[in-house]
């Protein structure tokens, strides 16, 4: 018997690392078998791809009134113009412009300006010219 620093020494595997095999991995497929994978993966995304086209054409059937005269437009239409930033309605009419003020810019990473949209009753209407304006935000804090 031998005890002391003449003892073997184990290596220890740590317990936290066990994976499970990959079956996929542990064989080779022949041409046909990875033919069957593709076709497989093909037929999900075409199940996918349909159940987006129909929720798209859910959404775009959705009817929403214009916040000043109240005719009623679908998404799909594209006759609404606007989303007015202070009081959130939709507006295909009655529409001021574009602030420009400078609380209401935002640059974009590509190096562009947007501004936020207002309609007539959210911004000062004896400045609005040429589809900008100063909303009521802007001209109460100058």
């Amino acid at each position: 018997m031998c005890f002391g620093k003449y003892k073997k020494k184990q290596r220890r595997v740590p317990r936290n690392k066990v994976l499970p095999l990959n079956p996929n991995r542990s064989s080779k497929k022949t041409p046909q078998e990875r033919y069957i994978v593709h076709e497989t993966i093909k037929e999900k995304n075409t199940i996918v791809n349909k159940q987006r086209e129909e929720f798209h054409s859910k959404f775009i059937k959705e009817i929403i009134p214009c916040g000043f005269c109240n005719k009623k437009f679908d998404l799909g239409s594209n006759e609404l113009k606007i989303n007015c930033g202070s009081c959130d309605k939709f507006f295909h009419c009655h529409i001021g412009g574009k602030c420009s003020g400078e609380n209401c810019s935002i640059e974009m990473p590509n190096g562009t300006i947007e501004r936020i949209s207002y309609c007539l009753n959210c911004c000062d209407s004896y400045t609005c010219q040429n589809g900008n304006c100063i909303c009521n935000k802007c001209n109460n804090s100058k």
